[in-house]
């Protein structure tokens, strides 16, 4: 077997939404309290059991019963809480119940890569309230902007979000973007290397801005909000145009000394008796576009995956026994070294199509019974996770304290 010989993202047409540079950018929401590390623990406590009293909290985290009523006094004015009816269990005077209040604020989170933009607004619970995505290949940073600048109105106009109450926007994107090599990309796409990511949506949104890494966001997301939540380590690999990973151990994103780690697309995989390559370049859904187009199957995006004819789905089912073989390899070699709870697979391969493969994978480790068993499992957050990531990034900056912090492991 030969590498593949190019790797282009998705062809589709670029969505046209109109110049907006001239518009205010909106107001947004500023947090009236002081985000200080008990605040930070009442909330987490509320925002996991659902329905608590003040005296439960004060248990829960070991606070003063004067602490808990000062804090939950500031999270109620914040608008981040509210109180529900009385708890009538037992004697004595009920007490108020406190719960989350999904709409106290919101968070946005921006995907950009090489064959599509998409942005996600989600609420405190974690629920997506909305979403704007294009397919679209290679776009520049103005075409970001006016995507943005258009999808942000369609947030606001489509689902029913009140803009003035987002705390912040998240932007997840590849590292490299404009300087990797990369089969038929522009020469103007380098431009991406010079961009101030964090400024070029301003004129849409005023407030905080956090930028990550796609993978790294899409793994601190499944930790807030997904499985991660059961499992303190894990690897998660996120299966995109390229190959992309995320390392969590203890509950905290593990970054590596230079920030690099979890580069797993770069391993070496041995294709045939002496030849090697990228990992990416066999396992991604550009090698999978790739390996469909040479059986005369075109796709304009991951969509079209879930309705290819039946000799489609047969060379889609080679590829995914064929990846088994590859990811299996490299699990052995993680598991021996990081030794994670599990490995979570996630990205914008369609969910029966992860769920397959996370299957062959635990299939081909029990019949290697050298190897170490690992838990592989389909990512809570996999569909849209790096955007949904993205959006995450705000509230564990502003509102989240760290899950390492409250010691659940």
């Amino acid at each position: 077997m030969k590498p593949p010989r190019s790797m282009f993202p998705f062809q589709s047409e670029r969505e046209e939404v109109p110049d907006d540079d001239a518009a205010e950018p909106p107001a947004y929401l500023k947090l009236d309290i002081d985000a200080n590390h008990n605040q930070r623990v009442v909330f987490q406590e509320i925002r996991t059991h659902k329905r608590v009293t003040r005296t439960e909290l004060a248990n829960m985290t070991g606070l003063t019963k004067p602490t808990i009523v000062n804090v939950s006094r500031q999270l109620l004015q914040a608008g981040l809480i509210v109180e529900a009816e009385r708890a009538t269990r037992g004697r004595g005077q009920p007490a108020w119940v406190l719960e989350l209040n999904p709409d106290g604020a919101y968070s946005a989170g921006l995907n950009i890569d090489r064959d599509h933009l998409t942005l996600v607004a989600l609420d405190l619970s974690g629920q997506i309230r909305g979403r704007v995505s294009t397919e679209t290949s290679f776009a520049s940073p103005k075409e970001a902007q006016r995507f943005v600048a258009s999808a942000w109105r369609k947030l606001a106009t489509k689902s029913n979000i009140p803009l003035n109450r987002v705390i912040g926007l998240g932007i997840a994107l590849p590292d490299e973007l404009g300087t990797l090599a990369f089969p038929g990309k522009p020469p103007s796409y380098e431009v991406w290397a010079q961009v101030d990511i964090a400024g070029l949506f301003e004129k849409t949104y005023p407030g905080p801005v956090f930028v990550e890494n796609d993978a790294v966001a899409a793994a601190i997301g499944e930790a807030q909000f997904g499985h991660g939540l059961e499992a303190p380590s894990f690897v998660y690999i996120l299966i995109s145009v390229l190959l992309g990973g995320g390392i969590v151990i203890n509950r905290n994103y593990f970054r590596g000394e230079n920030g690099r780690s979890g580069e797993i697309g770069f391993m070496q995989v041995e294709i045939a008796p002496g030849v090697t390559c990228a990992l990416q370049d066999v396992v991604s859904l550009g090698a999978l576009s790739e390996r469909l187009k040479h059986h005369g199957v075109v796709i304009d995006g991951p969509g079209d995956l879930k309705r290819l004819d039946a000799e489609g789905d047969h060379v889609v089912e080679q590829w995914l026994e064929e990846a088994c073989g590859y990811l299996t390899s490299i699990f052995a070699q993680i598991g021996r070294v990081i030794d994670p709870d599990s490995v979570m697979l996630g990205g914008r391969l369609p969910n029966h199509l992860l769920d397959r493969l996370a299957a062959l994978c635990r299939e081909r480790q029990e019949d290697d019974r050298s190897a170490r068993s690992i838990d592989i499992r389909h990512a809570q957050l996999s569909s849209d996770a790096p955007a949904i990531g993205a959006a995450i990034l705000p509230f564990q900056t502003l509102l989240f304290p760290s899950l390492q912090m409250l010691g659940r492991f």
